[in-house]
């Protein structure tokens, strides 16, 4: 476990002092669906994180649709949309590193500095070298609404992207 973790959960890293000392209870809830992947969920004080993944279905991320965050000189691509982009409450992030599926990740507090609480106690772990990107460093709203890659069938083998940024598809032979 990454040292300043006191949960780690997929690639998401609950930093140590994210339990309260008040006695505010913190639990973790692991769930699992039929064939489609499972949820783990987070619920501290005011705040709640959840991290969805699913086993079967990856689709292609759009890297025009990402943004930069950082730490120590390593960067990640991530998508995030909010309920509100300058004072968010609630907002979905995709995540895009090598060797992650991209799976969602959706933070949720009572109100905007509970949200500012939950983000300040998550970080993204970079697979290759387990440097933490805090989330409070994935602040820009995307640009682009949809994260994920969209295709329109241009022959029988291939696919055509009905957006910049992403791939043409082609069928392996």
């Amino acid at each position: 476990m990454v040292p300043s973790c006191a949960a780690l959960i997929g690639y998401i890293c609950i930093a140590s002092p994210a339990f309260p000392p008040d006695g505010t209870q913190t639990t973790i809830s692991i769930s699992s669906g039929i064939n489609i992947g499972g949820a783990v969920e987070v619920k501290s004080g005011r705040w709640g994180a959840s991290f969805f993944s699913s086993t079967h279905f990856r689709a292609q991320l759009n890297p025009d649709a990402m943004e930069d965050a950082c730490a120590d000189g390593t960067c990640i691509k991530y998508h995030r949309k909010c309920d509100n982009p300058v004072q968010p409450r609630i907002c979905d992030f995709v995540i895009m590193s090598p060797g992650v599926p991209g799976d969602r990740v959706h933070v949720e507090g009572e109100d905007v500095q509970a949200f500012q609480s939950a983000i300040a106690k998550l970080d993204f772990v970079i697979r290759e070298s387990g440097v933490l990107v805090p989330f409070t460093a994935m602040n820009r709203e995307a640009r682009i609404p949809n994260p994920y890659c969209r295709y329109t069938p241009s022959g029988p083998d291939t696919a055509v992207a009905d957006q910049p940024g992403c791939p043409q598809l082609q069928r392996r032979q």
